[in-house]
């Protein structure tokens, strides 16, 4: 899919894709990876957790840090806050993830997804550590995010929200892209050759067939 530069009147700055790329563009004149930057010397730890997830899952399996769903959860809870969901007085009322069926469809595949590096990781698999890898971690778990904020955005347009209208039609850029470079990454996987094979496969073709629900929702 194409990256929308203009939804109706409104032009979509650059620096919205460094919001959810795992590689952004580090330019000092953008307003995403300048805060990037400061809050990686503010918390270094959290640099480290937020922009390799594959540490984050690696950790997570020894028992290190939180689950992965706990960074997740918190970028779904800090984008929201930025655009309005939630006022002073408290949250408005929006469902919680849970209550949405495709959500949990999708965080299970990203589950599977975890165990495949987690389990690439223990047999020293090169893979897991390199591109291919640090990619397949962080945009199935864009995925999950963004599923939800798509259900999230439905909803509130079907209820007369007329300015949703732009994010709906971003975020659905923002997941086909992050289909797509999950895609990319397990076939580079493959045509590298790994171990694990079968269970890839799975989460290859796990991944098709939630494909179309989450670019139709």
């Amino acid at each position: 899919m194409q990256r929308p530069s203009q939804i109706g009147n409104v032009t979509i700055p650059q620096w919205w894709d460094c919001k959810w790329r795992r590689v952004p563009c580090g330019r000092n004149t953008c307003q995403v990876c300048t805060r990037i930057a400061v809050r990686s010397v503010q918390e270094p730890m959290r640099r480290v957790l937020m922009r390799d997830r594959f540490e984050v899952l690696v950790a997570e399996a020894r028992g290190v840090f939180p689950p992965l769903e706990t960074w997740i959860e918190q970028e779904i809870r800090e984008e929201a806050a930025e655009d309005g969901y939630f006022e002073e007085d408290g949250a408005q009322d929006i469902p919680e993830p849970e209550e949405f069926d495709l959500f949990e469809d999708v965080r299970s595949w990203m589950d599977s997804v975890v165990e495949l590096l987690v389990q690439g990781n223990e047999i020293g698999e090169e893979w897991v550590a390199l591109d291919m890898g640090k990619d397949l971690a962080w945009y199935a778990s864009t995925l999950v995010a963004k599923t939800y904020r798509q259900l999230v955005n439905r909803m509130e347009i079907e209820c007369g929200e007329e300015m949703q209208s732009v994010e709906y039609m971003y975020t659905q850029y923002v997941i086909a892209e992050s289909v797509r470079m999950s895609r990319e990454a397990m076939r580079t996987v493959r045509k590298q050759g790994t171990m694990l094979d079968a269970r890839l496969g799975v989460c290859e073709k796990w991944l098709e067939e939630l494909a179309s629900d989450m670019l139709t929702i």
